[in-house]
């Protein structure tokens, strides 16, 4: 199914109004964020609030996702296809809609990473973004970006490398960034805005 964009906007901020009062962080990502005329699908990053479980005399316990955050999710999902609210994707059929939610979950210190890739398009992602972490020698691994020195590929029946797994987890981590723009200057790529990610219109060198 596909919506225009500004219905499509409407559902995503809809989301974000429920959902944000439970989140650090919350984005709209993908075509949404480019502004693209005809959406097929809604996604959005967040960084839920966490609250400690069986927390002892020293502070000391679980971190899981905050209970009113899991409630206000179910309150907007209908059917759950893939993933879980405790890991770093879901799936989500949306109530009294017939669009899913593609919901990613970063940890906090790879939260910009996720929303630049999430927001797309994937041959931006792949072309431009993930060429500039590869000049810098990271992969992106089952831990975030690591550096490659640090993972083993893994591969299809193929041999064709289609990811990889970090085997060293005290290696050198990139940096903690604080906003997409600092994401942006630490591959050394020029930030433009999302409506613009596309290599159909652009294309972005490196400084």
């Amino acid at each position: 199914m596909s919506v225009s964009f500004d219905q499509a906007k409407r559902i995503a901020d809809r989301i974000v109004q429920v959902l944000g009062p439970h989140c650090a962080l919350i984005d709209i990502a993908g075509s949404v964020r480019r502004r693209v005329s005809v959406v097929k699908d809604i996604e959005v990053v967040a960084l839920p609030k966490k609250e400690t479980k069986g927390e002892d005399l020293f502070g000391n316990g679980e971190q899981m996702l905050s209970r009113d955050f899991v409630e206000a999710l179910a309150g907007i999902t209908r059917l759950i296809i893939k993933g879980n609210v405790q890991g770093r994707y879901m799936q989500i059929v949306l109530v009294k809609c017939e669009l899913t939610l593609d919901l990613f979950l970063p940890v906090e210190e790879d939260y910009y990473r996720q929303l630049a890739i999430r927001t797309g398009n994937a041959e931006y992602s792949q072309k431009v973004i993930a060429q500039g972490w590869r000049r810098k020698g990271f992969v992106g691994s089952d831990h975030g970006l690591r550096r490659e020195a640090d993972c083993i590929p893994k591969r299809n029946d193929k041999g064709e490398i289609v990811g990889w797994k970090c085997i060293r987890l005290d290696g050198e981590l990139p940096p903690a960034w604080k906003a997409e723009e600092e994401f942006f200057q630490w591959l050394g790529v020029r930030y433009i805005e999302p409506q613009l990610r596309d290599m159909r219109q652009t294309i972005n060198e490196a400084q």
